[in-house]
């Protein structure tokens, strides 16, 4: 006997009613359009998350490097550090996740008066090892760099 029901067109019409009327309770529910909008949203929050945190590592990164650059040719510039131990104090300075793929180089500018000579000292590093998560991996090779001049004081013979 049910079969009968939804042979004719009169069970057909039925039927048609029935899930009309569900689909209108179901879609006048807002039940779970919230759970619904967070799922879609939290990817975007995460990503948004994450670029913030890997932004400020990088930012850590490059205050570091500038200032151990910084630090270091203000010492080669008055004669208390000679410019190959320049390297291994710039990165003895630097946080440890930045300071092993970072290259430094002093570069020494000199002028026939020698009041006047210069160091410069230049630090660099991949932007993807300035991070300690790798969010970047998929980021083009940029390079964080930073260079640091200072006038060379004659040494004190006094």
């Amino acid at each position: 006997m049910p079969a009968e029901i939804f042979n004719d067109a009169e069970g057909r019409m039925m039927i048609r009613r029935l899930v009309a009327a569900r689909l209108r309770r179901v879609s006048a529910c807002q039940d779970g359009s919230v759970v619904v909008e967070f799922a879609f949203l939290v990817p975007m929050f995460t990503f948004v998350l994450f670029s913030i945190i890997e932004f400020g590592f990088v930012f850590v990164a490059y205050g570091s490097m500038h200032f151990a650059a910084a630090n270091t040719a203000r010492q080669i510039g008055v004669n208390s550090l000679t410019a190959a131990a320049a390297s291994a104090a710039v990165k003895s300075k630097m946080p440890a996740w930045v300071s092993n793929a970072a290259t430094v180089t002093t570069t020494p500018i000199v002028n026939a008066n020698p009041l006047k000579s210069s160091v410069r000292l230049t630090v660099s590093a991949p932007v993807r090892t300035a991070t300690p998560l790798p969010y970047f991996t998929l980021a083009p090779s940029w390079i964080l760099s930073t260079s640091v001049i200072v006038r060379q004081e004659l040494p004190y013979d006094g």
